[in-house]
């Protein structure tokens, strides 16, 4: 698990680069930005052997407090 999470947090952390080098968001929607990814990537690993298509859709489908429990990376 500990590989996993050195992993999401390189890819968050490489996330939040790009949208701060490519002016994708503004400074202060940025980390929440982050965190919607993070909910999504956590969900995705959890229920896993789906497309992205399914996964994205039942990720919706989810009621947001039961997806992560708010922290942020």
């Amino acid at each position: 698990m500990e590989g996993f999470d050195k992993q999401l947090r390189k890819i968050l952390e490489g996330y939040a680069n790009f949208l701060r080098e490519k002016q994708l968001a503004i400074p202060k929607h940025q980390p929440y930005l982050v965190h919607w990814v993070k909910s999504f990537l956590l969900f995705a690993r959890d229920d896993g052997g789906y497309t992205f298509e399914q996964t994205l859709d039942l990720f919706l489908e989810v009621d947001p407090k039961s997806r992560t429990n708010g922290t942020r990376y």
